[in-house]
């Protein structure tokens, strides 16, 4: 997937990706997959995501250019919104953004209608002492620096001006981000919870391999070339097809190079 959107961003015009369109459709296939995996694991804990589909959570990669300066037609990352209603949710949701050069993923309500944003104002107020024993404990703030999303830049009618922590009743939306600066990183954090994860180990192998090719230290280049070799049989020993695939595919290249030497 990193793989695929990383050349989609060289290459961001539909003559090559109608070349690639096979690709990509397998690519979305694997994502929805993976998705209705993660969906299972969080209806475990929140029940509103029950029923829902994957092919509601995922965004579309073709992009709206009809009002935009920018005309590329596709989308170099891919979105999905877990929530009750997949993209439609109008509740609180989590939000997974998968991009080449950093990973986020985000929890929260995103702009909500006028009357639930004045219900969610109220309603920290009225408990606020409890919302700050969330928001300031050591273990959120571990995780997440704090609120984040557009605010206004005064208090709303009806908020005394020497309220306690007013930032967060300017705020039109309530969000928090736990965001992954590069991709690799994300995918080490994923795991360190999970140690099995095959797809992670693949995508360490591919993203690796893209380091590889734009490096020009040769001590560097041995370094990500050992560290892909060892995630590429990682996720081949623990079941995962494609790494099996691609496996045999370097023992064939690696045979064809002896031979290769030898003449």
């Amino acid at each position: 997937m990193l793989d695929f959107l990383t050349a989609l961003r060289v290459n961001n015009d539909r003559q090559w990706f109608g070349v690639h369109k096979e690709e990509y459709n397998d690519i979305r296939r694997q994502c929805l997959e993976e998705v209705g995996v993660l969906i299972a694991e969080i209806e475990r804990f929140d029940p509103h995501l029950a029923g829902v589909a994957p092919e509601q959570c995922v965004y579309r990669i073709y992009r709206d250019i009809r009002f935009s300066a920018d005309k590329s037609p596709y989308k170099t990352h891919f979105g999905v919104v877990l929530g009750h209603g997949g993209k439609k949710c109008k509740e609180a949701a989590y939000y997974l953004h998968i991009d080449p050069d950093g990973c986020a993923f985000f929890s929260g309500v995103w702009f909500p209608e006028m009357p639930v944003l004045r219900f969610l104002r109220r309603n920290i107020y009225d408990n606020l002492d409890e919302f700050l024993e969330i928001i300031d404990s050591p273990a959120f703030k571990s995780e997440y620096p704090g609120l984040i999303g557009e605010s206004l830049k005064t208090l709303p009618k009806g908020y005394p001006k020497d309220c306690p922590r007013p930032e967060i009743f300017k705020m039109k939306e309530f969000l928090v981000q736990k965001k992954y600066k590069k991709s690799i990183k994300y995918l080490k954090k994923v795991l360190e919870t999970n140690g099995e994860d095959y797809i992670a180990y693949y995508y360490i192998y591919k993203l690796y391999n893209i380091l590889i090719k734009h490096e020009k230290d040769e001590t560097k280049k041995e370094k990500y070339l050992n560290i892909a070799n060892k995630s590429l049989k990682k996720s081949a020993n623990l079941g995962y097809e494609k790494a099996i695939n691609q496996l045999k595919r370097e023992g064939t290249k690696e045979t064809i190079r002896k031979k290769r030497t030898m003449w």
